[in-house]
């Protein structure tokens, strides 16, 4: 979080989730706030205290809980996580931010060892007894961060809506206009009328839909994503995904010198 410019240090933020509400109305820059100071709000958390979070990333772009798998799956209990999210919706959305959030502006964020989490992620049923992570819908965006100096820079990424808009222009300019509400997700359309997702911020569940769609509509697609992350994104998807990536060095060069 640190690397990623967001402030972790009590001094350094806005205590959000102080007992006696927060002292701001609006976050200006990315803060962490770890599950201990979260706590803190009271009786409240004792409700989400199975949860697996470890604490949450609050960016002027939205709220993201987070969780730290290491190099494998993580335990995983669907209504303690929904739980944890209405928390987040109650306590931010409605009361503590309320002018500045959403309900929708609730996202997952996950990291982990390298890129191997994500496909075990992608493709888990939940095991035997259903009690390790599968993608569920607990959250509709869920991105996964590896964490390495590919995570931190793509963390700054997702926290900086100015960057980010900038890169899908670049991405789109020899693509068509993205169509709105279509039975596949999409952020353009290519040359032949097929569909194309921007893939690099490793949204979990998005890519999940992506990929299935594809398959039941007997449509081709592309997805676009970091040069790191191509291997195991082209592992998950099926032959009817074809790849296009972008220079993770090039990228960072341009976006973060």
């Amino acid at each position: 979080m640190e690397n990623a410019d967001a402030a972790i240090f009590r001094e350094e933020k806005p205590d959000i989730f102080s007992p006696e509400g927060s002292p701001v109305s609006k976050i200006e820059a990315s803060a962490f706030y770890n599950s201990r100071e979260i706590k803190e709000m009271g009786i409240d958390f004792t409700k989400v205290r199975s949860s697996r979070s470890v604490g949450t990333l609050l960016a002027p772009c939205g709220i993201f809980i987070t969780y730290n798998c290491g190099a494998g799956l993580m335990k995983w209990q669907y209504k303690s996580e929904l739980r944890m999210k209405t928390l987040m919706r109650t306590s931010l959305c409605q009361q503590r931010l309320s002018s500045q959030f959403q309900p929708e502006d609730i996202y997952g964020l996950v990291l982990g060892d390298g890129m191997e989490p994500a496909y075990q992620m992608l493709t888990s049923n939940g095991g035997k007894r259903h009690d390790y992570f599968m993608l569920d819908g607990c959250y509709d965006h869920f991105f996964y961060i590896s964490n390495d100096r590919h995570g931190e820079t793509l963390l700054s990424l997702l926290c900086d809506t100015v960057k980010k808009a900038e890169l899908d222009r670049v991405l789109s300019l020899d693509l068509n206009q993205q169509v709105s509400n279509w039975r596949i997700e999409n952020d353009a359309i290519d040359q032949g009328g097929n569909p194309v997702l921007f893939g690099y911020t490793c949204d979990m569940p998005r890519i999940a839909r992506f990929n299935t769609a594809l398959e039941l509509q007997d449509k081709d697609g592309t997805l676009i994503c970091f040069d790191y992350q191509r291997e195991v994104l082209e592992r998950y998807c099926g032959n009817r995904v074809q790849f296009q990536t972008i220079s993770f060095e090039k990228f960072e060069r341009r976006f973060f010198p």
